[in-house]
């Protein structure tokens, strides 16, 4: 049987492709030299067992993620600057969504009641 996420990774390759094939992608990828690009991954230090964490290494450890939160969902997003404000902190998301974990509730229950 097909997984979900097998199937979900061949669309994005299929729409993904043909992007790269069309006739406004005929230069191929392009950076402008007048922005600046960063990118930042941290998957491999988020935990997602019985406690949500972040493992910085030694000698700092594990570090709970909830009761930093304080029962606000971890938000991963993509943006770029949005060169018509006159803000240099405007941003335009690409996308932005939340990550909830169990552990995440009780503090989001309590911060609710007060």
């Amino acid at each position: 049987a097909k997984s979900a996420v097998g199937s979900r990774q061949k669309a994005r390759k299929k729409v993904l492709n043909s992007l790269a094939a069309s006739p406004a992608a005929t230069d191929g990828p392009t950076f402008d030299v007048n922005k600046e690009y960063t990118f930042e991954f941290y998957q491999h230090l988020l935990l997602f067992g019985d406690k949500f964490a972040v493992d910085l290494g030694r000698p700092i450890g594990k570090v709970e993620l909830a009761p930093a939160l304080d029962g606000q969902p971890l938000k991963f997003m993509a943006a770029v600057r949005d060169t018509n404000s006159k803000s240099d902190t405007k941003l335009d998301y690409l996308w932005c969504f939340d990550l909830w974990h169990e552990s995440l509730f009780a503090y989001a229950k309590k911060a609710a009641a007060t």
